[in-house]
């Protein structure tokens, strides 16, 4: 019988802690918000942002998947 008993309460006390643990998870989860924004480039919207900003020198310019993407590399100012 205190066999039971001692495994009945190690179960308990195992669901309660995993369920502590979960509200904490939960409440903190419910701190921060994250956002996600996506933008699909036209054609030479990309290259053309790029281009405007000086300290920016253009490496690699693609287009995959239905958007375009590039390698851009901070400009060395003495050049």
């Amino acid at each position: 019988m205190r066999h039971n008993a001692v495994e009945r309460f190690s179960l308990e006390l195992a669901e309660h802690t995993i369920e502590m643990a979960l509200v904490e998870v939960l409440c903190i989860k419910q701190q921060y918000i994250l956002y996600r924004f996506y933008h699909v480039f036209k054609k030479d919207e990309l290259k053309s942002l790029i281009t405007t900003i000086p300290s920016l020198r253009l490496v690699h310019l693609d287009y995959e998947h239905a958007n375009w993407w590039a390698i851009a590399e901070k400009a060395d100012s003495f050049s």
